[in-house]
């Protein structure tokens, strides 16, 4: 009986993920925050081409103001920027947050793929909506990706979301765009 409840209450371990045959990136993260904002934008290898606005001020924030935010954020070469919401979804009823991401790259496919993982357990409660509410908007993360092992050439990035449980894990692909690596 104990083992039965466990399977459907407790969430297993959340590990790394990567796409088979592909090798794992180390990729940079810069969170928006109450005075800092990174709006909606393709992958990149220029920072200016970055959307960032002043909440404050709601103006387009410029290379000053990002490096004095972001000491450590300067254009650097042989980088890929994108700016991506913090991975959530939502599971019956449930905000899903992600517990972690992680980021690969296949060079027989030229695919980059961006992995949102989270453990649940296998079986959730659906929470009554009880009416017409709003829900908060994930945070907008700007990602640095290495591109040195990439290659000159196009690439098709996209976002794996994968949820995992004891049994039954549950994964969602969708394409973000396109970039041209120098």
């Amino acid at each position: 009986m104990v083992a039965v409840l466990a399977i459907a209450f407790v969430p297993p371990p959340p590990h790394e993920v990567h796409s088979p045959g592909s090798s794992p990136l180390g990729v940079t993260t810069y969170e928006s925050d109450q005075t800092i904002s990174w709006g909606k934008g393709g992958p990149s290898q220029s920072l200016a081409d970055m959307n960032c606005q002043l909440v404050n001020g709601k103006s387009r924030c410029d290379a000053i103001a990002m490096s004095s935010h972001f000491p450590k954020l300067t254009q650097q070469p042989h980088v890929l920027y994108l700016i991506r919401p913090q991975c959530i979804w939502i599971e019956n009823g449930h905000d899903m947050r992600s517990q972690s991401f992680s980021a690969d790259f296949a060079t027989a496919t030229r695919a980059l793929v961006i992995h949102c993982y989270a453990a649940s357990a296998s079986l959730l409660i659906p929470i009554s909506s009880g009416g017409s509410g709003t829900r908060a908007s994930p945070k907008q993360v700007l990602l640095a990706i290495p591109t040195s092992s990439m290659g000159a050439g196009d690439i098709k990035v996209s976002e794996e979301d994968r949820l995992e449980r004891l049994f039954g894990d549950e994964s969602t692909t969708f394409q973000i765009g396109t970039a041209t690596i120098a």
